[in-house]
C-alpha cells in the first residue's frame, strides 16, 4: 500500500473503560470522527466526511479537524518581515494564499496538507523519558494513544529554520480527550514564529436528531461558555489583528455566561479570536515554549482522571471553555495552556467538503447535495493570540511573543472532558 493511501487509513483509539472511539489520519493529522456510545446512540461529534479518503480526494482544503501551523490563523504576507529574540535573528517571509497580502494556516503548504509519520515510543526526541515511561504503562487491550511527526524543512511556506513537529493523541478512561502538539528547531541557532492549533469543530446533536427523524441541523442551540473579557480587533477588509482588544460585555460576543450560540447571532456569524483570562500559575504545565527537563511529565497530568467537583484542585487548572447540546445530553469541557481560543461558527462549511456522514443523514458520496448547511458546526481552535510576534499587547496578554528559539520547546496541549446526560433527544424521543 503506498504512502498516500495508509494516511488515509484511520488509527482507531479507544480505551476499554470509556465509551469513546477517535478515528485518526496521518494526513493532516485529521480527527476524522470521534464517536461517544450514548442513550443507545453512537454519537460522532465531528461533522464530515463518511470516507476518510475525501478528505483528500475532495480538493479542497477544507481545514476541517485538521492541524494547522507553523502559523495558526492569518498573518500578513508578500513582505519579507524579520524578527528576533534573545540575540537570535531570522527573517520570516508568509506566502500569500487568502488574499495578495494575507497568509492563512501556515500558507499554500501548512500541516493540513503533510503526511505525519507513526512514531514507536523509543523514536520520540520531544517527548521526555518520564513522558515515554507514562505511556508505555499506559497500554491498553486497545490502543488507547498515538504518536506521530512531521519534519518541515527550512525555508517551507517561507518559514526559517527545520521544524520538527511531533504530536500525541490519546483517550483517557474517564472520557477524555488528550491533544499535545510540540515542536522543536533542529538547528543549533535560529528562531521561528510558531503557533500551532488543532482545527477541530463540533456538533453534539447531529446524530441523535437523525437518529430522532430530523435532519441535523446547526449548532445554534449548543450552550456555549468562554471565559474571556475581549477579543481580537480584526481589519474589516483584511480580517488581520490590528493589535487591539475589542471588550465582550455588552456586545453578542459575550460568552462569559453560558448561552445558546445562536441568541445573539451576528449576521455573519463568529469567526473571532477570544483571549482567554488564564490564572497566572508557576506551574509546569503551563508554559507554551521553555526548555524541557528530562523528568517533565505533563503526559501524567493529561491522562490522568480530572477530579471531581468535591476535589480541591485541579492541576491542569480551570474550565475555559465548553459547550453543550440540551438536545443529546453531550457536554465538552476544555482546559488547555493557550492564552486564547479562536471561535468559528462555520458560516462557509458548504464551501468545504461536500460529503456528509452517515450518521448526520448523508449518503457517505461526494455530492454537491451532501455538503453540510452553514453553522452546523462549532470550532474552538486554542492557540496563542493572532501575529503575537507583531503585535506587543497580544505578546504580553501570552506571556511571549510566539517566537521559538533553538534548544527550545514549543507545547500546545488541550485536554478535552466529554459529559453525557439524558438529553431531550435520547433514543426513541
Amino acid at each position: 500500500m503506498s504512502g498516500a493511501s495508509s494516511a488515509l487509513l484511520p488509527i482507531v483509539l479507544a480505551h476499554p473503560s470509556a465509551a469513546l472511539r477517535l478515528e485518526l489520519l496521518p494526513y493532516g493529522l485529521t480527527f476524522h470522527s470521534l464517536r461517544l456510545q450514548h442513550n443507545g446512540i453512537e454519537h460522532d461529534l465531528l461533522p464530515g466526511p463518511e470516507n476518510p479518503a475525501h478528505h483528500k480526494d475532495a480538493g479542497k482544503r477544507a481545514f476541517l479537524h485538521v492541524a494547522v501551523g507553523r502559523y495558526a490563523n492569518r498573518v500578513p504576507a508578500g513582505d519579507e518581515i524579520p524578527v528576533a529574540r534573545a540575540g537570535e535573528t531570522a527573517v520570516l517571509k508568509p506566502i500569500p494564499n487568502e488574499k495578495p497580502t494575507v497568509s492563512l494556516h501556515g500558507g499554500p503548504d501548512g500541516l493540513d496538507v503533510k503526511v505525519f509519520h507513526r512514531l514507536a515510543l523509543g523514536e520520540s526526541q520531544l517527548f521526555t523519558p518520564a513522558e515515554r515511561s507514562t505511556l508505555g504503562a499506559y497500554t491498553t487491550p486497545d490502543t488507547s494513544f498515538e504518536l506521530l511527526s512531521y519534519v518541515s524543512p527550512a525555508g517551507e511556506s517561507g518559514y526559517p529554520g527545520s521544524l520538527r513537529v511531533e504530536s500525541l493523541a490519546a483517550i483517557t478512561k474517564d472520557n477524555g480527550v488528550v491533544l499535545i502538539h510540540r515542536a522543536r528547531l533542529e538547528e543549533e541557532k535560529g528562531v521561528c514564529p510558531v503557533n500551532l492549533t488543532q482545527h477541530w469543530g463540533f456538533h453534539l446533536a447531529a446524530s441523535a436528531r437523525v437518529a430522532a427523524g430530523q435532519t441535523y441541523g446547526d449548532v445554534k442551540s449548543h450552550v456555549l461558555y468562554l471565559n474571556a473579557d475581549k477579543t481580537a480587533d480584526l481589519d474589516p477588509s483584511s480580517a488581520l489583528a490590528t493589535g487591539k482588544f475589542n471588550p465582550v460585555s455588552s456586545t453578542a460576543y459575550d460568552f462569559r455566561q453560558p448561552k445558546e450560540i445562536g441568541r445573539d447571532y451576528p449576521h455573519n456569524g463568529y469567526d473571532d479570536f477570544y483571549f482567554l483570562n488564564q490564572t497566572p500559575t508557576a506551574s509546569p504545565l503551563k508554559p507554551c515554549i521553555q526548555p524541557l527537563a528530562q523528568t517533565t511529565n505533563l503526559v501524567s497530568s493529561l491522562l490522568a482522571p480530572r477530579p471531581t467537583s468535591t476535589s480541591p484542585s485541579d492541576a491542569l487548572g480551570p474550565v475555559l471553555a465548553s459547550i453543550e447540546s440540551k438536545e443529546s445530553g453531550i457536554k465538552l469541557e476544555f482546559q488547555t495552556n493557550q492564552s486564547g481560543v479562536m471561535f468559528y461558527s462555520g458560516k462557509g462549511l458548504p464551501g468545504g467538503i461536500p460529503a456528509r456522514k452517515i450518521s448526520h443523514g448523508g449518503t457517505g458520496a461526494l455530492s454537491p447535495t451532501q455538503a453540510y448547511q452553514p453553522d452546523s458546526a462549532a470550532f474552538l481552535e486554542f492557540h496563542e493570540p493572532l501575529a503575537a510576534f507583531l503585535n506587543a499587547e497580544y505578546a504580553k496578554h501570552a506571556g511571549h511573543e510566539t517566537l521559538l528559539r533553538a534548544g527550545e520547546v514549543y507545547t500546545n496541549w488541550v485536554r478535552v472532558s466529554v459529559h453525557s446526560g439524558e438529553g431531550t433527544k435520547a433514543a426513541g424521543a
